[in-house]
């Protein structure tokens, strides 16, 4: 026994305990564990994060990834976090809820930890020995980091798939050789992270591909954008075939294409100006110059890259009008523009004398932040209401931390699950009153919140999105009039009529519902016009081109309709519905 503690000793005493190396080890594991503890403090559940859990339930029950069954429509956004779901909801016990806790926090941390080792490995140079955290502070000091570690959302991915390119970047640029195959797929993730991760993914291949264009040949880049591509392109060409459009359908249904500059500057500024973000953003971008200054040629590039995705990425958001959710679309630019000095080499800032003054403030501002910013509540304007989501979640509940639908109110033990039963239809909770429609699918409930409704109910009952996300036509019509990001698109009572049963129900059923202020009827029947109106519709829902974007979503994916999916995705994409039957007749039929 004593010779086993002396072994153990004199291991110890071998282990390499030089400071600078103690102190990055700690500056690589704290931002992590950080990250993780205030992401479990707040964890919780998004409704839009029952949304995954619904498609990830009709994977697990052989219906393949659908919002309804019989059904196919992209309702999801992230392809990968709905497969990282599918794949912890395979291999663990746990409730679906709390895998999207837990694996969301695990790998929220092991982004933070790529993004350390990454941005060493991008800004340092030899004779390197002391690190000072930068970027890594500037998120951990920013509340809706620590909120969307968890939700049900795809954020923590996307933390991590841009801490891993950071990753990929320091090795390339340091090397002499061309990116590995597996460092090519991991670059050609960012279209199934997020729909908008296509920018970094585009500027990165680009640089990965033209920097050493006269030492490398095409032998090599061919390689590189095929390894890059081949997910993607699969994925792209699957959608086509099975969803039969060339988007996700949440694209659709919040018009992402549209221009909205005034209120994706009013979202903006909701991030930046609650928590002063221009004076740390400046200190990074001080950071990222000092350390640009003793880089060269590639390793310049390299560094710069993200940074300039950041910004691309944020004027798409702005461009596109933002969000309701309090910071959550910007999340991802804030974290590739501070990617590249996660963590900057004192060297580089010339030492204590610049250093300290510049971490000091640093410091300052994040403990402010952390401690006392907060956004004041909800934020309107004219087209837009902005949100802190989880506050006002656990202020309205009453509870802590609402993670699981049994928490919040819902769950299969709510009155729901007994209330939608039967050959019926609900309006919310009201009886429709008049039999479905054939082929209507029932229990059908039409509802405007989507999530928590939809993973209360059995998959069996078919939940019928009145907003768009998850129903193709409605996704499609067309927006008259400007109405709240992201909910603008409430199915005209009339087409909903026609939709969902050959008799005419009462017009007061189908008022636009709740769904936060500001939520507009795309068009609105009198009580003189409403017969004529379901009338109308019924004959547009017969038009040809709505008639093959049912077939298309609708008909059993047989090879053939796989094939004609491909052909028609394109077109059906490209498809706008007008909100008026009578004018959708004359410019369908």
């Amino acid at each position: 026994m004593p010779l086993r503690i002396d072994r153990a000793v004199a291991r110890l005493r071998s282990v390499d305990l030089d400071p600078p190396r103690v102190a990055f080890v700690a500056l690589t594991v704290l931002p992590a564990l950080t990250l993780a503890v205030l992401g479990w403090s707040r964890r919780w559940t998004h409704d839009d994060g029952f949304i995954n859990y619904r498609i990830v339930t009709m994977l697990r029950s052989g219906h393949g990834p659908v919002f309804n069954i019989g059904e196919r429509v992209e309702a999801y956004t992230s392809p990968l976090w709905v497969g990282v779901l599918s794949v912890g909801d395979l291999l663990t016990p746990l409730q679906l809820e709390w895998i999207g806790v837990t694996f969301g926090i695990a790998i929220g941390a092991a982004g933070m930890v790529a993004l350390v080792l990454g941005s060493r490995r991008l800004t340092g140079t030899s004779g390197d020995r002391w690190w000072l955290p930068f970027g890594v502070l500037v998120l951990l000091a920013v509340p809706p980091m620590w909120d969307f570690t968890t939700s049900g959302l795809e954020n923590s991915l996307t933390l991590c798939w841009l801490g891993l390119v950071v990753v990929v970047l320091g090795r390339w640029s340091t090397g002499a050789r061309p990116p590995t195959t597996a460092e090519a797929v991991l670059v050609g993730l960012g279209p199934l992270v997020r729909p908008e991760a296509a920018i970094y993914t585009v500027l990165v291949l680009a640089l990965l591909l033209g920097a050493r264009w006269s030492r490398e040949n095409w032998r090599i880049r061919l390689r590189v954008l095929g390894a890059a591509l081949a997910i993607p392109v699969a994925y792209q060409l699957f959608r086509m075939a099975y969803f039969a459009a060339v988007v996700p359908n949440t694209a659709l249904a919040k018009s992402a294409q549209g221009q909205r500059w005034t209120d994706g500057w009013r979202y903006l500024d909701d991030l930046v100006g609650t928590y002063l973000l221009v004076m740390p953003l400046v200190l990074t971008a001080v950071g990222l110059l000092a350390c640009g200054n003793r880089l060269h040629g590639q390793r310049r590039l390299a560094l710069a890259v993200l940074p300039v995705g950041a910004v691309l990425h944020t004027v798409y958001v702005v461009r596109s009008g933002g969000d309701y959710m309090h910071a959550r679309l910007l999340l991802a630019p804030l974290v590739a523009f501070v990617a590249p000095c996660a963590v900057v080499p004192l060297r580089a800032l010339r030492g204590p004398a610049l250093a300290g003054p510049l971490v000091a403030v640093l410091v300052l501002w994040a403990g402010v932040s952390g401690v006392a910013l907060r956004t004041d509540g909800l934020r309107e304007g004219e087209h837009t209401w902005i949100v802190d989501q989880r506050s006002s979640q656990v202020d309205s509940i009453d509870v802590a931390h609402p993670v699981t639908a049994e928490q919040q109110g819902w769950g299969r033990d709510s009155d729901l699950v007994a209330f939608v039963e039967g050959d019926q239809i609900f309006l919310d909770r009201e009886p429709l009153g008049v039999p479905p429609a054939p082929g209507v699918r029932t229990p059908l409930l039409a509802t405007h919140g989507l999530g928590l409704p939809s993973v209360s109910v059995s998959p069996s009952v078919h939940v019928f999105d009145r907003l768009g996300l998850a129903d193709a036509l409605t996704s499609r019509f067309e927006v008259p009039r400007r109405g709240l990001i992201g909910h603008e698109k409430p199915i005209p009572g009339a087409w909903l009529n026609a939709r969902l049963s050959d008799e005419l129900a009462s017009p007061d059923l189908f008022v636009v519902g709740p769904g936060g202020p500001g939520v507009r009827p795309l068009h609105e029947s009198t009580p003189a016009s409403w017969s004529a109106d379901v009338a109308a519709a019924r004959r547009a829902l017969e038009c040809e081109p709505l008639r093959r974007l049912d077939a298309a979503t609708t008909e059993p994916l047989t090879p053939g309709r796989a094939v004609r999916n491909l052909v028609e995705a394109p077109g059906l994409t490209r498809l706008t519905i007008p909100a008026d039957p009578t004018v959708a007749i004359t410019e369908l039929c």
